[in-house]
């Protein structure tokens, strides 16, 4: 059944046409300038969106879109007033023409995360969701094709239908005794039956390791649009300590991941190749690209379109976070080299997402 699927795994085409209708172009109208990153900022309009690469967050509600090296080109929310609003988890379409967040509010409990979608110059933002349960707090989205969002709820991985507002879930907590965050690789497509890739999670199974380790296994396509894993598929990767936030390359060779299993303290930023044969998919080597000295890594890594890049939320060191020195965002490429503080700022940055459409040679 492998064979017949593997070539869904390296790439399928997505189209973004199913919620065309529900959203219009228009002039961005809401201009803030706070903080900064490498270069300093700016805000404009639709016409400043020249080769963005990534969106991230900055200091928990703006939602901030930038180049490759940080150059901010716009800032598409800004202060809140009366609410503690909070945002996170920003999130490219397949096209690049949008942008889908989830939003909270601090002060009232009986409030359920909210998804959010607007166009990528910042109009038109629209509740499209609210969630029937929390989402993972420390998870990304995966906008996976016109209809479709991946996240990650508390023990499992689940996918959301923005047209008819259905959720169906894999049943990851059936499986292992505890379920982290998961992400979803390049060919898992609900629009396209038997289409086929790969889900990465972070799990723990009492009895075999009582540490979070990371997790592979294929999802299929049914014919009726259901999402199936194939239990048989599950492998694990045996290291030592916790590992968490796995994610898939768009080429679907390698997973980038936190571990934390190192004997200073701090956490490693690494990745580990995936070897495929004709009835399975395997890890292979693991390599680990940068380690942060009594630090920490936050929220899933993202890969650049080409697979040639890693952004993340790092911080380099504990005891300047607990003086207030904020999370910044860097990138890295796969093989360790070209390390970059791409943020830089005294603002607090977090939760990258890279521009499935960013083109390397761009201006």
């Amino acid at each position: 059944m492998f064979c017949k699927r593997l070539h869904f795994v390296t790439g399928v085409a997505v189209v973004l046409c199913l919620l065309g209708s529900m959203f219009v172009l228009a002039d961005h109208k809401d201009g803030h300038s706070n903080g900064g990153g490498n270069g300093g900022g700016g805000d404009g309009g639709g016409d400043t969106l020249v080769n963005p690469a990534l969106v991230y967050v900055e200091t928990d509600a703006i939602i901030t879109i930038a180049t490759a090296d940080g150059q901010v080109v716009e800032r598409l929310t800004g202060a809140t007033k009366g609410w503690s609003i909070k945002r996170s988890a920003p999130v490219w379409s397949p096209d690049g023409t949008m942008i889908a967040y989830v939003e909270d509010r601090d002060d009232d409990s009986s409030l359920y995360p909210m998804l959010y979608m607007m166009n990528a110059d910042g109009s038109n933002p629209t509740l499209v969701h609210n969630f029937a349960g929390y989402p993972e707090r420390h998870t990304g989205l995966t906008w996976l094709s016109g209809s479709i969002i991946h996240f990650s709820r508390y023990e499992d991985a689940c996918f959301l239908d923005l047209l008819d507002g259905s959720v169906q879930c894999l049943g990851l907590n059936l499986l292992h005794s505890y379920v982290g965050p998961t992400a979803v690789g390049p060919g898992v497509d609900p629009s396209l039956p038997g289409a086929s890739g790969l889900v990465a999670y972070a799990a723990v199974d009492e009895g075999v390791s009582n540490d979070l380790d990371i997790y592979i296994g294929e999802v299929f396509t049914d014919f009726d649009g259901s999402l199936l894993l194939d239990p048989t598929t599950i492998t694990r990767l045996d290291l030592p300590g916790r590992q968490n936030h796995p994610v898939v390359s768009p080429d679907g060779l390698q997973i980038a991941f936190y571990d934390d299993a190192h004997a200073d303290g701090g956490d490693t930023l690494a990745v580990v190749d995936l070897l495929y044969d004709a009835s399975a998919i395997d890890f292979g080597a693991v390599q680990t690209l940068l380690e942060g000295t009594l630090g920490e890594f936050r929220l899933p890594p993202t890969w650049s379109p080409d697979s040639q890049w890693i952004a993340f939320t790092w911080q380099p060191d504990n005891n300047l976070k607990r003086m207030g020195v904020p999370f910044e965002i860097a990138r890295i490429r796969p093989d360790g080299t070209d390390f970059t503080n791409v943020t830089n700022s005294s603002s607090h940055e977090v939760g990258p997402n890279w521009n499935p459409t960013w083109d390397p040679n761009g201006p």
